[in-house]
């Protein structure tokens, strides 16, 4: 009730590259929030999530994390509209992590060039994230999260949200991109 607005999370079905074409759907779904006026404001967060299927070894995931620590900042830049700033709460939402994963492998917390089974690499990765309110949320990728959930997701939690399908698209290219070259790198590794 005004002056006081309550605000809601917008979430898409799944949307399947090899299905609809997921670009039809997100232009619809924000041409929907705009006709009916709807409007993101300085606190909202983008999530995206890509299947984390695609990632098929302890290589393709260190590449992962490699690649987002070292672009960490620009992609927080990036991947939002043109002249806007990252959302005031994002250290509590999608907090960075290349300075969490800087130090969990300096103490041995987790040891990434010792990791040679996949399950036991992604049930060791939740113990530097601690909690999903990362820019990076590998959280749902643990073997036992992903069996409750039984749709294994990579989350990106840095990009604020918006009701421009273009942002929108461009970020799921964006983040969609840095999976596909982490899985790449790795079957370039493995030769």
């Amino acid at each position: 009730n005004p002056p006081y607005e309550e605000g809601v999370e917008v979430v898409s079905p799944v949307l399947y590259v090899n299905g609809k074409n997921p670009t039809i759907e997100i232009r619809n779904i924000c041409a929907l929030l705009n006709y009916f006026g709807q409007y993101s404001d300085e606190s909202c967060g983008g999530h995206i999530h890509i299947g984390g299927k695609y990632l098929q070894s302890v290589d393709a995931y260190k590449n992962l994390l490699e690649l987002w620590s070292n672009t960490e900042k620009i992609l927080y830049l990036i991947s939002n509209e043109p002249g806007t700033i990252s959302r005031h709460n994002i250290d509590t939402y999608a907090l960075p992590i290349s300075k969490d994963l800087t130090y969990t492998l300096e103490t041995g917390t987790v040891n990434l060039s010792n990791e040679n089974d996949l399950d036991e690499f992604k049930n060791n990765l939740r113990k530097f994230e601690e909690n999903r309110f990362k820019g990076l949320n590998l959280t749902n990728m643990a073997t036992d999260i992903a069996k409750i959930k039984n749709l294994p997701t990579i989350e990106f939690r840095a990009s604020n949200g918006t009701v421009n399908a273009d942002t929108w698209i461009e970020n799921i290219n964006l983040f969609g991109g840095v999976v596909e070259i982490a899985q790449k790198l790795a079957v370039i590794q493995e030769k």
